[in-house]
């Protein structure tokens, strides 16, 4: 059995809480839960709440995979609208294509 995290950027239901803190604190747990010994992070687009965000997916779970040694990295719900099926292509394109460095 592996044991992860889902990352879901929601900051509805918590007052004062800005999106930018939200992005901030979704990253720092993914980091955490690389040094903590969880297995995968997961990655949602908006599902779930009212109000949720990620503004990339797979663009966001790139820096976790640069930043992290342990976990496995995946995204848990997208939407798949031939528009947003285009951009995650490109982005996943983008990414791969990206020399190293």
């Amino acid at each position: 059995m592996d044991v992860g995290i889902q990352t879901v950027f929601a900051s509805y239901g918590w007052p004062g809480i800005t999106d930018g803190q939200v992005y901030d604190e979704e990253t720092r747990l993914a980091l955490l839960a690389d040094e903590l010994g969880f297995d995968v992070v997961w990655a949602v687009e908006h599902h779930f709440y009212d109000y949720s965000f990620c503004p990339d997916n797979t663009e966001w779970l790139a820096y976790i995979a640069g930043r992290t040694t342990n976990v496995a990295h995946t995204v848990s719900g997208t939407r798949t609208t031939n528009n947003a099926a285009n951009k995650t292509m490109n982005s996943t394109i983008r990414i791969v294509a990206a020399p190293t460095m």
